[in-house]
């Protein structure tokens, strides 16, 4: 009669067998490699920042500053012409080449619009002063990275949901764009008035812009935008959720199919904290799929500390950087 196997012996090769299947079956899952980066582009296993603390500009420095604009960019008040070619007789009198350069000044109404312009200037570089510390937080504060992930699996991921978590007192926030850059912006001053062509003058310019391809060189653009026609692709990322670009504890993305073999996605996000005090934690990157049997997972711990910045300092810079407005640009 054969001896009956050890029991401890075939508990443990059916343990090793279902390891076999799992490792089988997983084998035939996404599988992600995970990468993070700093600010600067740079590989990175830990994340460290310093941002910058600011202060809001006093009365009293507002009203320095007011001036300095002022005397910087001074209201205009002489619209004279200050170069009038001389005129040059011509055999039967003034010749018309002579009136070519002839200018008028600008209308009463257009002086008006610009002494209103200059005044309406002053009043948003006073309330962009007021705000002008956020601005100084905004550019100093260099608070950004990314996870860079690709699937080198053997099959694409399915219904995929990819999570950056912050932990401690650290916040998320999903990048700016250039429209949140100019939020705090100093307005330029207004542009001048321009002295006016001579009617002859412009009669004279005008007889040089006909030809027979006036008016017949430009394409015209399609009324309706070909991207409205087109449905979520299935294969992009989407965030899931509020939309705002406000801080908070995590960011979702989403997408339908994650083909394996493809170029890396880069997924880009900035870090605050959610106080004015040193602070310490970590920040998760998740990939979650209906076809992963393990959440994908890549943690680095993040520091953050704080330097004083002078706000009055800034805004002068700003204010000496500041140009008028060209009349394209005004327009």
């Amino acid at each position: 009669m054969a001896a009956l196997e050890p029991e401890g012996t075939k508990e443990s090769k059916e343990l090793n067998a279902a390891r076999a299947e799992i490792a089988r079956l997983q084998k035939q899952e996404p599988a992600f490699i995970v990468k993070c980066f700093d600010a600067d582009g740079r590989s990175a296993s830990s994340l460290e920042y310093q941002f910058p603390k600011a202060s809001p500009l006093t009365p009293e420095e507002i009203a320095t500053l007011l001036d300095r604009a002022r005397l910087l960019f001074p209201l205009k008040a002489d619209f004279n012409d200050p170069v009038r070619p001389a005129s040059v007789p011509g055999r039967r009198g003034i010749s018309l080449e002579s009136l070519r350069g002839l200018r008028s000044p600008p209308t009463e109404q257009q002086i008006v619009e610009y002494n209103q312009a200059y005044e309406t200037w002053l009043a948003k570089i006073e309330t962009a002063l007021k705000k002008v510390h956020l601005k100084l937080l905004q550019d100093e504060t260099k608070n950004s990275f990314s996870f860079l992930a690709q699937n080198i699996g053997t099959r694409p991921a399915n219904d995929v949901l990819v999570e950056i978590v912050a932990t401690g007192s650290l916040l998320i926030g999903r990048p700016s764009d250039e429209d949140d850059e100019n939020e705090y912006s100093l307005p330029a001053p207004p542009a001048l008035p321009e002295f006016q062509l001579s009617a002859l003058n412009a009669m004279l310019r005008m007889s040089n812009m006909f030809g027979p391809r006036y008016g017949m060189g430009r394409e015209l653009e399609p009324i309706i935008d070909t991207r409205l026609r087109r449905g979520r692709d299935a294969e992009a990322f989407y965030y899931n959720g509020d939309p705002a670009r406000i801080a908070k504890n995590s960011l979702k993305l989403e997408c339908v199919l994650w083909r394996h073999g493809k170029d890396p996605e880069n997924f880009h996000a900035v870090v605050d904290a959610s106080t004015a005090a040193e602070v310490k934690g970590v920040i998760e990157f998740r990939i979650h799929a209906s076809n992963l049997s393990n959440a994908v997972s890549c943690r680095i711990p993040v520091r953050i500390t704080f330097k004083a910045f002078s706000t009055i300092d800034y805004a002068s810079k700003l204010i000496d950087a500041l140009k008028p407005i060209t009349k394209n640009e005004g327009q």
